[in-house]
């Protein structure tokens, strides 16, 4: 699936730091409460390779070079979007060994539902695993 270039008004960094925003290997669910804007998690889906990489990671764990060929982006922006994916808690990357001594980081989904509540102080937005 190839995408259009990235627009000039990419979703904001997320990081560990980003309220609801969990440390890369923690799986448990994510609740995140906001009251002005939108979610972290949320934000970051709101671009179009964001969309497609966690659509091709649907059908099971890929490689890095799987994603650009599936996604049809740069490498860079590929990268890129997998960082900001892994840093909202939706991907996880797990390095393995090939049996010829090099390494490669395989990716795949951490939490595959999203709930989002709309409440009259802001929204909810919970985010699980299988």
């Amino acid at each position: 699936m190839a995408l259009p270039p990235t627009s000039s008004t990419e979703a904001p960094d997320v990081g560990a730091s980003t309220p609801g925003c969990p440390a890369p290997d923690d799986e448990g669910p994510i609740v995140s409460h906001i009251s002005d804007g939108a979610p972290p998690q949320l934000t970051v889906l709101s671009d179009a390779y964001a969309i497609a990489i966690v659509e091709a990671l649907a059908d099971g764990p890929k490689r890095g070079r799987e994603l650009i060929d599936d996604c049809g982006g740069a490498r860079s922006t590929v990268y890129r979007h997998l960082d900001r994916l892994i840093r909202s808690g939706l991907v996880a990357a797990e390095t393995t060994l090939d049996p010829d001594g090099h390494h490669h980081k395989t990716y795949h989904l951490v939490r595959d539902t999203i709930a989002v509540r709309v409440e009259r102080n802001g929204l909810t937005v919970t985010l699980r695993g299988e």
